[in-house]
């Protein structure tokens, strides 16, 4: 099955490379599909880039349904690639061309052009893509798909802060849920309301649908949504000023959460602080204080103003952001031959090939490089005993 496999890919290489027009921008794509599925993420793209600069040269010619689906595969790639940006671009293009021809595809790649712009922070921007997705839907044939939307939607406003849209979202979201009998997305969509309700002072609501969450939770044996719950329910009884069953509610939620494979931080910090306040409400102030100093070496925010920012400017950088310096560090890990597993442990990567899919075109160099190196060692060594002892070594790792 394996020889067959490779010998197919074979033959869509000697037509991409030996074909013309249309023939040979299908065999691009057949390809790109195979570099895709292997995990070959930066080859995917750049098949994909070349079919869509074959394809466009064709003008009229050129099959629109086919353009959207290679627009389409190029978001997906840069998507994979983490650049979210240049993928939200791609995949809006892909939505304009199959708009052109009348498809509900459009549909299914605004929602990923708004998860492009939900993954690249611009949150504006991704509210404005699941909107048009909601508005362009069929709600009597795409009930789910208008359901994900909304709850998208009300995700992209928790991020910009408006509390009552997206508790209008999410109240939209959970009733089409609740008619399909989807209760994995209707427990998701009571912790944001109760979320919504607590930040517009509402106790009551928040309390009932935080506890609707752990009913859930409870019934399902689901530790991630009883973790969750627990803190929604901690904020509802906050707004409630039952501050004694808050403090125990917060004290359970941050327990599960510091146990959690991969700890969200940023949610524990934040735990954190709601304590304190009701520690100071209680005229614990003492106590509150020792949280604030005990957290502040793990905010990010704090690290960012009081240290890096400050660090910067005194360099004369212009304004770059933290996670730059990862890349540059990979760099020149790179640059120092240092090879790709070990980058890839530094960098904590799950795998070497997500480390080449981002930094791959860095290596493009190595073949050239390192055959000259084999030449040098192979036929500058000083004597014919060096030169003998090459070729030994090399044998020897052939047997």
């Amino acid at each position: 099955m394996k020889n067959e496999d490779e010998k197919l890919e074979a033959e869509l290489w000697e037509m991409a490379s030996k074909a013309d027009g249309e023939e040979k921008v299908d065999a691009l794509i057949q390809l790109s599909y195979r570099s895709f599925n292997r995990g070959d993420h930066a080859e995917s793209l750049a098949l994909c880039e070349t079919a869509r600069d074959l394809y466009e040269a064709l003008g009229a010619k050129a099959n629109t349904s086919t353009l959207a689906h290679i627009y389409t595969g190029i978001g997906y790639s840069l998507n994979r690639l983490r650049r979210h940006t240049d993928a939200a671009a791609a995949l809006d293009r892909a939505v304009v061309l199959y708009r052109e021809i009348g498809s509900t595809e459009a549909i299914v790649q605004l929602r990923c052009e708004g998860d492009s712009w939900y993954d690249a922070k611009e949150y504006e921007k991704a509210h404005d893509a699941y909107v048009a997705a909601i508005n362009e839907a069929n709600p009597d044939v795409a009930d789910r798909e208008v359901a994900i939307n909304y709850a998208n939607a009300g995700s992209a406003l928790i991020k910009l802060k408006r509390w009552s849209e997206a508790l209008t979202n999410f109240l939209a979201a959970r009733a089409i849920y609740k008619t399909l009998k989807m209760p994995g997305e209707i427990v998701h969509c009571d912790e944001e309301i109760a979320l919504c309700y607590f930040w517009l002072g509402n106790g009551m609501e928040a309390l009932h649908h935080a506890q609707l969450a752990m009913d859930f939770a409870d019934t399902a044996e689901d530790d991630f949504h009883k973790m969750w719950a627990l803190a929604r329910m901690a904020l509802a009884k906050k707004v409630l000023e039952e501050y004694d069953e808050a403090l125990d509610l917060f004290a359970d939620a941050k327990s599960r959460m510091v146990r959690m494979e991969n700890p969200n931080w940023r949610a524990i910090i934040k735990l954190e602080r709601q304590v304190a306040s009701i520690l100071v409400i209680k005229g614990r102030v003492s106590e509150a204080q020792e949280i604030e100093r005990r957290i502040a070496s793990l905010d990010y925010n704090n690290f960012m103003n009081r240290y890096f920012k400050p660090a910067v400017s005194k360099a004369g950088l212009t304004s770059i952001g933290f996670h730059s310096l990862r890349h540059t560090s990979a760099s020149l890990l790179i640059s120092q031959g240092t090879p790709v597993t070990t980058v890839s442990k530094i960098l904590g990567h799950a795998s070497t090939q997500m480390t080449l899919d981002v930094y791959g075109h860095l290596y493009e160099d190595d073949a050239t490089t390192y055959m000259d190196r084999l030449g040098d060692s192979l036929f500058n060594a000083g004597t014919d005993k060096e030169r003998t002892n090459v070729l030994q070594v090399g044998l020897k790792a052939t047997k």
